[in-house]
Order: structure tokens, then sequence, then C-alpha cells
């Protein structure tokens, strides 16, 4: 999935690992079939969103995959994959994804990098649309969480290395647990 960069031809402000391996499979695994079926599947009503950071402008950004998918253009193809790359894209650990925009006839370039760094998961808001729409929506909700739900508060070690960084990197690693039961408790 990735391979740590060189120390030696790392700046400060570069990533750890690099993820062509990732991109890789994306791009083996995200393709206009894939695309042709989420986008079917938003056609029934199911949704898929995917959360992301534009790092310039420090906002959340939620992306509706099933209507990008529903275009199935090349353009749309290319989109999915990078918000896909973009929302495993972990800072300091990964490099950020670059999305080209086009505002006000302006061509430009938005930073985006993982959801997680501004909010765990979103039920609600713009992710379900109107507050009317959201009250009549019925079914199942299915969520990925690789982690914990809520942090374990810990000393962090007042050692050469313990940077925010390093502490944001270790609180986010799932630690054993006993299992959730049936409720979610």
């Amino acid at each position: 999935m990735y391979r740590p960069s060189r120390a030696t031809n790392r700046s400060p402000s570069a990533p750890f690992a690099r993820n062509s391996g990732l991109v890789r499979m994306i791009f083996d695994f995200v393709d206009r079939d894939l695309l042709r079926a989420i986008a079917q599947e938003h056609a029934r009503g199911r949704r898929l969103y995917i959360g992301t950071v534009n790092l310039d402008a420090q906002r959340f950004v939620i992306w509706n995959m099933g209507a990008i998918a529903s275009y199935d253009d090349d353009s749309a193809l290319a989109l999915f994959r990078h918000v896909m790359l973009a929302s495993s894209s972990i800072p300091i650990i990964f490099p950020p994804v670059y999305l080209d925009v086009e505002a006000d006839g302006s061509q430009y370039d938005e930073m985006h990098v993982d959801g997680g760094v501004m909010t765990q998961f979103f039920l609600f808001g713009a992710a379900l649309g109107s507050d009317a729409e959201a009250s009549s929506m019925r079914g199942d909700i299915y969520l990925i969480r690789n982690g914990e739900f809520s942090p374990v508060p810990e000393q962090v070690p007042r050692k050469l290395g313990a940077s925010p960084g390093a502490r944001s990197i270790r609180w986010s690693r799932p630690r054993p647990r006993a299992p959730w039961t049936a409720s979610g408790r």
C-alpha cells in the first residue's frame, strides 16, 4: 500500500511515506464498471459519501460519490479516484491530493487530505440534505471506522520526537479492546 520515503531525501515538511501502491490499487479497482454500479445504487436512493478536508480553506468537504459516478465519463472517474485517494491521505504520513478546480473563470488547485483531520464521521447536515429530507429517510447506515470512537487519555512522553504529529498518529491507531456488543456499546 505504501513505501517509506528515504529519510535522506526528505525535507521536514515531506510525508513519511509514498502512496504509489495505493494509487495503483485505486486505479486497478475503481473503473467505469464500478462507477456504473455505484450510479445505479445512487439512482435507487442509496448514498455513498466520502469526507475530505480542503487544507487551503480549512473546511470539511462531503463528496456525494454516487452523484459523481452518475456522470459516467472520464472526468468523473478521475475525480472519484482522486477523492478516494485524498480520503486516505493521512497528513504527515502521506502527501495531500491536489484537485483541479475552476471558480469564477479561474483555474486553481485545492489541497485535500483525510476527512478524519476534522471529523471522524458524519451522518447529518449536508450529507443528508434538508432537515425535512433527513427526517423522512429510512434505512440502514453503514459506518466504516478503523480506530476508536473516543480518545483514551494518556500522558505524552516528554522526550525528543514526541511531537503533536506523533501523538495524533499514535492516537489514531486501533488499540486492543473488548469486542463491541450487538448494542454497539
